[in-house]
């Protein structure tokens, strides 16, 4: 069942967005910590508001 949904919403948006599954820290680094160190203007703020328990 996992596996039928996630194959649906790869499907879903395999033309016009981008999927990845991982760790909060490893999703946190990917979107950038600063301005400076961020791949989109402003997705860096994103990254403050994604949970990470240590």
């Amino acid at each position: 069942m996992r596996n039928i949904k996630s194959k649906e919403f790869r499907q879903r948006f395999r033309h016009n967005g981008r999927f990845f599954i991982g760790s909060n820290k490893v999703m946190q680094v990917a979107l950038g910590s600063s301005a400076s160190s961020e791949i989109h203007h402003a997705i860096f703020k994103a990254s403050k508001v994604v949970y990470y328990a240590s």
